[in-house]
């Protein structure tokens, strides 16, 4: 029987107690903590963002930014050493 479809004059010979519940959770995406604690949600989000690092020169070691190709005679000689 639900609580809160009892009249008022039966639900006044109840004692109602809150039942908090805790739950671990790993992500907090799953939360509430954006709507009930935005400063918070916040603050995690801005320590935990990967910044990608800024590019800057050459990828690889051909200058037109081509893989270099494993199969080489270069490549071979440089794993044999």
């Amino acid at each position: 029987m639900e609580y809160k479809k009892l009249s008022a004059d039966e639900q006044a010979g109840y004692t109602v107690f809150p039942k908090m519940q805790v739950f671990n959770v790993f992500n907090i995406a799953q939360t509430n903590l954006q709507e009930a604690r935005p400063e918070i949600w916040e603050r995690i989000i801005s320590e935990n963002t990967v910044k990608k690092p800024e590019q800057t020169g050459e990828i690889s070691g051909k200058p037109n930014g081509e893989p270099k190709d494993l199969r080489s005679a270069e490549a071979e000689e440089i794993r044999c050493k």
